[in-house]
């Protein structure tokens, strides 16, 4: 995939996992599950819906 921002031909994928507490222990939880496409030249985010636009 190419880069919108800077136009170089190498994205790369990447994904992060996190949960929430909230402060307390017992729960509530909640989990979010993060994807989107990084140019390591310029630093830049994009998610799917951002490169399918563009």
């Amino acid at each position: 995939m190419i880069c919108p921002g800077c136009g170089k031909p190498e994205l790369l994928f990447k994904e992060h996992d996190s949960i929430e507490m909230h402060g307390l222990e017992c729960g509530p939880y909640e989990h979010f599950h993060d994807e989107w496409w990084e140019c390591p030249e310029c630093g830049a985010r994009f998610t799917d819906r951002e490169l399918e636009a563009a």
